[in-house]
């Protein structure tokens, strides 16, 4: 099920040992408070992905997994960094993903940014509805006909 708000953080990691524990935490401090806000769904989570990492960069990922119900871990032979965000996009069923390499410094109101430009772009954006796609349908269908006749 995709609740709406919801957003995936993606974090590959290649012998990141040194940098995943600082990272880990800086993202579920900002998930949560995005969160407590409204602005995020409680179904978001950060997705740490091991790219063939032969660090501890794994263990350090299970460990933050077991510690929030939120973090999710994919384990995976290396590939390289776009395989890696290939293989999160496929998995995460969020409405909103976010890239974070693991050793990025970001700015602690990236992600919060991310998600107000977002909820802001699609409350500009107005798509019709199915009842109103098959109603202006039919109007078309019937000017053809009466046109034609």
């Amino acid at each position: 099920m995709n609740e709406k708000n919801t957003l995936y953080i993606v974090v590959p990691c290649y012998k990141e040992q040194e940098v995943l524990p600082e990272t880990s935490k800086r993202l579920r401090e900002k998930m949560h408070q995005l969160m407590d806000e409204g602005k995020i769904s409680r179904q978001s989570r950060v997705m740490f992905v091991n790219d063939g990492s032969s660090d501890a960069s794994l263990e350090i990922c299970r460990m933050y997994a077991r510690l929030d119900p939120r973090v999710i871990i994919i384990d995976k032979e290396n590939t390289g960094v776009s395989g890696t965000r290939n293989v999160a996009i496929e998995r995460a069923t969020g409405e909103y993903l976010q890239f974070v390499d693991s050793d990025d410094q970001l700015d602690p109101n990236a992600t919060r940014l991310l998600v107000e430009a977002a909820l802001e772009t699609v409350e500009q954006v107005s798509a019709p509805t199915l009842e109103e796609i098959l109603a202006a349908d039919h109007a078309a269908r019937k000017a053809v006909r009466a046109h034609i006749q």
